[in-house]
């Protein structure tokens, strides 16, 4: 989902909005006096907008799984020691 910026906020700090959009997939809506003007978006590829939008999903989701920590002490506590080391002190 688009952010929605100013178009004074997308002069003033134009460089950094092509950077997001560039480097983290970012999409802005341009809002000048109340009205819709632009919308920028990464020119890539559909496959982009899909991870970039999984990861937004991700990033939103609210599902934990709380027994997931517990699960890795688990597999940590199954895991065979290691031999001492012959540098070691």
């Amino acid at each position: 989902m688009p952010k929605e910026i100013t178009a004074t906020e997308a002069a003033r700090t134009f460089s950094d909005l092509l950077n997001r959009v560039r480097y983290a997939g970012e999409s802005f809506v341009v809002v000048r006096n109340g009205e819709v003007m632009c919308r920028i978006e990464p020119a890539g590829t559909a496959r982009s907008a899909a991870v970039t939008d999984l990861l937004q999903l991700l990033d939103e989701s609210t599902v934990r799984d709380d027994s997931f920590a517990d699960d890795l002490d688990q597999v940590q506590r199954r895991q065979p020691k290691l031999p001492r080391s012959p540098w070691a002190s």
